[in-house]
């Protein structure tokens, strides 16, 4: 099994290794902090996001919970926010269920100020492989190259980008909506321009599930913006082995959009 929940940034994979696992990305705690220095005041929302998980965790009883990076905002450093909420967070969090941590670009330090909180283990960034359903499943944020074991894997599941569409209403006013992109994978050009070049690494990967924000108040990449020069990111998906035009956009509810070129066409033409 592996199922995008409707109508949430969320999805729930059954794993040989870890049982049901609840698969989110980029939480960015502490993001309230960076808006205060552009002069715009938001509440912690930290306690909002912590209330939605523990209602899907409650609903869905996954054995684990597995979290594809950007768990904090800063970057470089930490906030006095950070340091308060999120070990608070966690201790909530790992009282209900195991959690499982694939750091992210704006996670440095995060080790220092989780340590010694249990039910809790933080991997490494290039990302864990499970076996789903007779597939191998590859994890990661997406900020890096993924380790060589991953190039093995049926597909990838990664955050980073914050993917939204945008649309336009029958009177002009556009709006954003975040969505689930599906891009395809050239495994001839990945053999290419993959760093690590060991004759020993077999490359299977076909397509990337890239998620959603589970934040929903970030700022989101508009994917479908007009002459958008990085519409995905990380090195993987900014390589020629992304076939990024032909990725397939889906809604939270599961809508399916059609792929990136034509929704470009359609949207902002």
């Amino acid at each position: 099994m592996l199922m995008p929940l409707e109508n949430v940034p969320a999805l729930l994979m059954r794993s040989t290794e870890l049982g049901t696992c609840l698969v989110i990305a980029d939480i960015h705690i502490g993001f309230e902090e960076s808006l205060k220095q552009r002069g715009l005041i938001l509440p912690s929302q930290t306690d909002r996001l912590l209330n939605d998980l523990v209602k899907i965790i409650l609903r869905e009883q996954p054995d684990t919970l597995i979290i594809l990076g950007d768990i904090k905002h800063q970057v470089p450093g930490v906030s006095k926010a950070e340091l308060l909420e999120i070990p608070k967070f966690f201790k909530s969090l790992t009282s209900l269920v195991p959690i499982i941590i694939l750091p992210g670009n704006h996670d440095g330090g995060l080790r220092d100020f989780l340590a010694g909180i249990g039910n809790l283990q933080i991997y490494d960034s290039r990302g864990i492989t499970l076996s789903c359903q007779g597939l191998k499943i590859g994890l990661l944020h997406g900020h890096t190259w993924p380790a060589p074991e991953l190039m093995s894997a049926d597909m990838l599941i990664m955050g980073h980008t914050h993917p939204v569409i945008r649309l336009r209403d029958s009177l002009g006013y556009s709006y954003l909506e975040p969505v689930w992109v599906k891009v395809p994978l050239d495994v001839e050009k990945l053999l290419k321009v993959y760093p690590a070049k060991s004759k020993a690494i077999e490359v299977r990967l076909r397509h990337a599930i890239v998620m959603p924000a589970f934040n929903r108040f970030l700022s989101g990449n508009a994917i479908n913006k007009a002459n958008a020069e990085r519409p995905l990111l990380g090195p993987l998906l900014e390589s020629d082995a992304a076939l990024t035009l032909k990725s397939e956009v889906f809604l939270l509810d599961g809508t399916y959009l059609g792929q990136l070129d034509m929704l470009k066409e359609t949207f902002e033409g």
